[in-house]
């Protein structure tokens, strides 16, 4: 997922704007929090996007401490999305059975 937040300098232009983007995963058991937060440049043709910062933890609201990600509303975003991204998976159960190739 990704949520997007400008960044005005003083003519009001976005010259810059931040990207942030979050995802779970489940490492040994538990659930992990991955957070990004990118610098892109609308402005500037063929720049790619530049990661600020980067963090991970089984704690949501610790992995944006630690990605330096503050503001609540973004937090707020983020953790939601996450919530109906995890909503709409669905398990499925891979129940094949193994044949040795010396035996087919």
């Amino acid at each position: 997922m990704v949520f997007w937040h400008y960044n005005y300098c003083i003519h009001n232009k976005p010259h810059m704007k931040n990207i942030y983007t979050a995802y779970s995963k489940v490492i040994m058991g538990v659930n992990h929090y991955f957070v990004k937060k990118f610098i892109t440049f609308p402005d500037l043709k063929n720049v790619p996007d530049v990661l600020e910062s980067y963090g991970m933890h089984d704690d949501f609201e610790r992995a944006c401490s630690i990605a330096s990600i503050n503001d609540k509303d973004i937090k707020l975003q983020l953790f939601q999305e996450i919530q109906e991204n995890t909503d709409n998976g669905r398990v499925i159960q891979m129940g094949a059975k193994i044949i040795n190739a010396a035996q087919s």
